[in-house]
């Protein structure tokens, strides 16, 4: 699952840009927020971001469980 590490966050929007899904992404005037209903969790916006704000967890174990 993305997710948004706020301290690192600067409010770009270059994960806005990349994102193919209009409604993934809220912008609260300083930080990214994802909106995880909407989030189709392609790793665009991780890629893209250049100050190291998104990530992801690793949940490959719980899945393989």
């Amino acid at each position: 699952m993305v997710k948004i590490l706020a301290e690192k966050c600067i409010g770009c929007n270059a994960c806005i840009r990349t994102c193919p899904v209009p409604n993934a992404n809220r912008y609260d005037g300083s930080v990214v927020h994802i909106n995880n209903d909407e989030c189709i969790q392609c790793g665009e916006c991780i890629k893209h971001c250049p100050h190291g704000a998104r990530d992801y967890d690793d949940d490959i174990e719980a899945f393989m469980n």
